[in-house]
């Protein structure tokens, strides 16, 4: 009956034995990952850089030509554009002298001659006009004064002397005429023929000053 009874028991000891001794090469004990586990963001691995392939539009020469030749019409546009404002703005100047030239004209042609002032102003308007003649290659037509205004005309030999020198007969004062000058020539065909020029003057500022009471 005794062995019986002790033969367990020795079996239970070395079952106790042999689980102490694998507890003991298996290491510690790890707990279980516990609730605020699940709350930890996981790790992500390493982003590598995105790598940038570069191709070659086909299509890119062709393009960058279309842009500059773009440019260059944009260019020849406002050329175009700058020189035909210049030249409406000469029109536009010509038409106004044109018209001053007449406007000057039919005041002239409106007045009676001033006993008093018209002959001693056309003597002055004559010899002016012969001092010029010679350096200005023309030959005088007539002079006369009226009461405000003159007028003399002269004969160019050609078109191209009264180009040269017909801009004289404005720019050069009268002596003894406080006078506005300014000269236009006719309208001529033929550039191998006779241009006539004329000289219109206003001497209303100076006259107005004469006729005020001291």
């Amino acid at each position: 009956m005794v062995r019986q009874i002790l033969i367990p028991a020795i079996v239970g000891v070395s079952a106790a034995l042999l689980t102490t001794v694998l507890l003991r090469q298996s290491g510690p004990a790890v707990a279980p990952p516990g609730p605020e586990a699940a709350d930890r963001p996981l790790a992500s691995p390493r982003e590598e850089p995105a790598r940038v392939r570069h191709t070659r539009d086909p299509n890119h020469e062709v393009r960058l030509r279309a842009v500059e030749k773009g440019i260059e019409e944009l260019k020849d546009a406002r050329e175009e554009d700058s020189v035909q404002s210049e030249v409406d703005d000469d029109h536009a100047t010509e038409n106004e002298f044109r018209s001053h030239v007449e406007d000057r004209r039919a005041l002239f042609e409106s007045e009676r001659p001033d006993p008093k002032w018209a002959p001693k102003a056309t003597d002055a308007l004559r010899l002016g006009l012969q001092q010029m003649a010679g350096a200005g290659g023309f030959e005088i037509v007539d002079a006369e004064c009226r009461t405000n205004t003159c007028r003399g005309r002269v004969r160019f030999a050609s078109l191209a002397a009264a180009r040269t020198n017909a801009a004289m007969l404005a720019e050069r004062p009268i002596d003894n005429l406080n006078c506005r000058q300014i000269s236009s020539l006719e309208e001529h065909d033929d550039p191998s023929g006779e241009v006539h020029a004329e000289l219109l003057l206003d001497c209303s500022p100076a006259r107005a000053l004469e006729t005020e009471p001291n």
